[in-house]
């Protein structure tokens, strides 16, 4: 467990080692269908516009026939030279096209735009791709908003007939000229709530992480199967303008849907990415490691730290810096506060990337975390021997923003001390700490909450406090999404608990659990533990499977969900 830098007590409530009585909890979903932890994403839609066609859009080779819309729209709409062209689009008119044979739940909706040139200072470009389009029309988009002056950005609505409903404001990502090429993913996942993820990139960049999410809620939200499709509008512009799509695609992640390919019926599949591993994260396999020999405290914004062994705590105080496919072999002794391997808590942190990297100790330390702090994305490292693996907060006495990711990480193996200044009972190892913040995203993540001996194990063994803790000491978490990890083994292996404050509210959903959990004698175990019914809202809780099984997890003693009373 870390301590936030502002020297708050870390005489924090941790968990209670008593046999806990039953109580009713506060859960935000019923039983769902989920994908398993081997099923394969079905293509859905697949397009890129290879077919000419003057008048219309010629059925994809695979998601079938498309409709324009609104009809009205049919006539500027055409296909040739591997692009969908709208043609003379007014202003404040709008036209897209639906694929009316597709149906997907869970999807990433994909497109290929060419930002397009826009006559007056206010003229605005809205496009958008949708996702779970029903009937009536009443749809998800991922909107795209791309004015005059170059500048993009990406934002969220739900629509209900023909009635619009923001669930975000634009997020700005870039800016872009008349004419360039960029893509857009879109994707959609839940039912109870709904969360919405999307992130652009222009041709030749990389492809990002998700840049902006939002989580709905709402009674109005669309829980089920629809159509995906693409939309365009034109706002403020004093002349007709020509908007073009490269290509359109669409999966599944449920793994279960049928689709159309032309005018005939078929199944095509596509494998996850899979559980992390030490062989499928950290420093890529063949790399050749030079020592680093540059600061240890990253100042100059922008610095990229890539291939490299690196001896010594990073502290990052500085934006847009990358540590890439390189060994942390962190500092040495004890720090004399809490730490990490990298420290992230500086105020002038931003956009920080941990990528691919090795991060195990030389010199493990009760005050050595591997990542700690916020505003960051890790994604892709192999995490053992630190403290906690990763802890997360936003900086204390700023903003409420964490603003941090963390996917496709394997962490395993902390270093369990019994002499800790902070604790009377030794150190209480996690492998992910989230004690406050807004907009975190936890995916994708394999987190076992064993320990090794520092000077010794405690009375748990090889079972650390939680594989992930959710616990409020520095400030209440908002838009914090917890979906598609595997967790396992240490006393809880996910505990969430409402801190210091009043409630806790939380997304925890498609999730897969080992059963290796602490045995608290007769089989008493704890796979997920929330410590109060009244004061936790858990979205999405009864979609959890244990992985053995794939059974749905329920409330009870034996079957997963457990609670304090």
């Amino acid at each position: 467990m870390t301590t936030p830098k502002s020297g708050r007590s870390r005489a924090f409530i941790r968990r209670s080692l008593a046999v806990l009585s039953a109580a009713a909890l506060s859960i935000g979903a019923a039983a769902m269908t989920v994908t398993p932890a081997s099923a394969a994403t079905v293509t859905v839609l697949n397009d890129s516009f290879d077919t000419a066609s003057s008048t219309g859009v010629p059925a994809a080779p695979t998601g079938g026939s498309y409709s324009i819309v609104p009809a009205a729209a049919a006539g500027l709409v055409s296909v040739s030279g591997g692009a969908l062209t709208i043609t003379g689009l007014q202003s404040e008119r709008a036209a897209g096209v639906v694929a009316t044979s597709t149906s997907a739940t869970d999807a990433v909706v994909s497109g290929a735009f060419v930002a397009p040139s826009l006559s007056g200072t206010s003229a605005t470009w809205y496009g958008g791709l949708e996702a779970r389009r029903q009937a009536d029309g009443s749809t998800y988009r991922g909107k795209i908003r791309y004015g005059a002056d170059g500048r993009i950005g990406l934002g969220f609505s739900r629509t209900a007939g023909s009635t619009e409903t923001l669930l975000s404001s634009t997020t700005t990502v870039s800016s872009l000229s008349a004419g360039t090429t960029f893509s857009v993913d879109f994707r959609v996942t839940g039912s109870n709530p709904v969360t919405l993820q999307a992130r652009l990139w222009a041709a030749g960049q990389s492809k990002p992480d998700w840049q902006t999410q939002v989580v709905d809620s709402s009674a109005s939200r669309l829980s089920g199967a629809g159509a995906v499709g693409a939309w365009n509008y034109l706002s403020n512009a004093s002349a007709p303008t020509t908007v073009r799509m490269n290509s359109l695609s669409a999966v599944d992640e449920s793994g279960t849907t049928t689709v159309s390919s032309g005018s005939t019926t078929g199944s095509t599949t596509t494998t996850t990415g899979g559980k992390p591993n030490a062989s499928t994260t950290g420093v890529r396999s063949g790399t050749s490691l030079s020592r680093y020999t540059g600061p240890l405290n990253i100042t100059t914004p922008g610095t990229v730290i890539e291939n490299k062994a690196i001896y010594g705590d990073l502290r990052i105080q500085a934006r847009d810096v990358v540590i890439r496919n390189s060994y942390l072999h962190c500092g040495t002794g004890h720090p004399s506060s809490n730490t990490g391997c990298v420290d992230a808590n500086h105020w002038n942190v931003y956009n920080l990337l941990v990528e691919n990297n090795t991060i195990i100790p030389d010199s493990p330390s009760y005050f050595r975390d591997g990542i700690v702090g916020h505003e960051f994305t890790a994604r892709g490292n192999h995490i053992s021997r630190t403290n906690d693996g990763i802890g997360i907060f936003n900086r204390p006495g700023g903003a409420w923003q964490a603003n941090v990711r963390v996917t496709g990480n394997y962490i395993h193996d902390l270093t369990h001390w019994n002499y800790d200044p902070a604790h009377a009972n030794g150190t209480h190892n996690d492998g992910i700490e989230i004690q406050g913040g807004q907009n975190i995203y936890i995916a994708g993540n394999n987190i076992v909450g064993s320990v090794v001996a520092g000077d010794g194990l405690g009375q748990y063994g090889l079972h650390g406090g939680a594989a992930l803790l959710v616990t409020q000491n520095v400030t209440q978490v908002n838009n914090l999404v917890i979906e598609k990890n595997w967790f396992d083994d240490a006393q809880n292996s996910v505990n969430i608990q409402p801190g210091k404050f009043s409630t806790v509210t939380l997304t925890l959903q498609y999730n897969w659990f080992g059963r290796n959990q602490y045995d608290f004698g007769r089989g008493s175990k704890y796979a997920i533990r929330i410590v109060s019914q009244s004061r936790s809202t858990v979205y999405g809780l009864l979609t959890n499977r244990w992985e053995d099984t794939n059974g749905l997890m329920t409330v009870g003693r034996d079957t997963g969900i457990r609670y304090d009373s």
